[in-house]
């Protein structure tokens, strides 16, 4: 695979690591490497790279990453494709990242997989996020989902997955039959579900059981 990589991380180990990964999977590949968001501003406007990697946080420059920065970087080179690097996985940095306009976030911690499949669907209109970020949105999905759910519901949709049947359910949490039956058709109204199966399938995937 023939790409021009520009790696920008003041940590210089990290960043000859990425030169070495880089290398190790595509032999026509060129990498190099800076440490600050100025310096790339200089290079991508001198070079034409495909793809920037580029650490979010640089202590000598701390609120770099605007909108502006964004489209100066991609000024000389407009199919760029800009993934962000980080080891603090905060949801709401990497909201704000995608917002402003970069095509991923990759946690330091990705695998040599993830990183190639990474630069290899960078046709891919999606953002492209690694593994334990796409986990961390998943479980703010789940719970926001619950959330939703009242404490009595919540024991209702437990019961249910326990195996109990509805006379059961009700004899345990001292409810009438009706009750019960009014708070499942309930919880599978929130949660957009369809039957007593998906029910106790969705318990289960969300440890309610």
């Amino acid at each position: 695979m023939l790409c021009n990589i520009l790696v920008v991380d003041d940590h210089v180990l990290f960043a000859e690591g990425m030169v070495a990964v880089f290398k190790s999977m595509w032999s026509g590949c060129v990498v190099h490497t800076l440490r600050t968001p100025s310096e790339a501003l200089v290079a991508l406007k001198t070079r034409s790279y495909d793809f920037l990697f580029l650490d979010l946080l640089f202590p000598a420059e701390p609120a770099y990453l605007t909108e502006s920065f964004l489209a100066d970087c991609r000024n000389n080179n407009p199919n760029l494709v800009i993934i962000m690097l980080s080891s603090v996985l905060a949801l709401s940095q990497i909201r704000h990242c995608l917002k402003l306009g970069v095509n991923g976030f990759l946690s330091k911690c990705t695998s040599c997989d993830e990183l190639r499949g990474a630069v290899e669907s960078r046709h891919d209109q999606k953002p492209l996020l690694s593994a334990d970020i796409c986990r961390l949105f998943l479980e703010e999905a789940r719970l926001l989902e619950q959330s939703i759910l009242t404490k009595k519901e919540l024991e209702v949709l437990q019961s249910i997955a326990a195996g109990h049947s509805v006379k059961q359910s009700a004899a345990m949490l001292y409810l009438s039959t009706y009750t019960i039956l009014a708070h499942r058709r309930n919880i599978m109204s929130k949660l957009d579900l369809h039957s007593a199966a998906e029910l106790v399938k969705y318990a289960f995937e969300n440890n309610l059981n």
